[in-house]
């Protein structure tokens, strides 16, 4: 459906930008591996922790997956910890880390 509307929004002139969240992988894979969600809880429970190997791992070939699948795309778009990212005591570290 999205290639449709890609293809669509260039047939009218317009560009296309494809735009996902690295830290949010298909839900089954979570729900297979609970151990790479994120502490936050989501609706679509599909977060996961970055800092975890096997999850970041899994992520780069989830996300370089549709890249590939939606290469029409003009560009893409990516919006980090959207909807919030992981508040795990690592992750916690991190953004404290950032902000000094």
């Amino acid at each position: 459906m999205l290639r449709h509307a890609i293809d669509y929004s260039h047939r009218r002139g317009l560009r296309a930008v494809y735009l996902f969240t690295p830290t949010n992988i298909p839900s089954d894979m979570i729900q297979r591996h609970p151990e790479w969600a994120t502490t936050i809880e989501y609706t679509n429970h599909a977060g996961i922790c970055s800092r975890i190997n096997d999850a970041y791992h899994m992520a780069r070939i989830v996300h370089q997956y549709q890249m590939q699948y939606f290469d029409e795309a003009d560009e893409y778009d990516i919006a980090f910890y959207d909807p919030g990212g992981c508040m795990c005591e690592e992750c916690r570290k991190g953004a404290i880390q950032c902000r000094e």
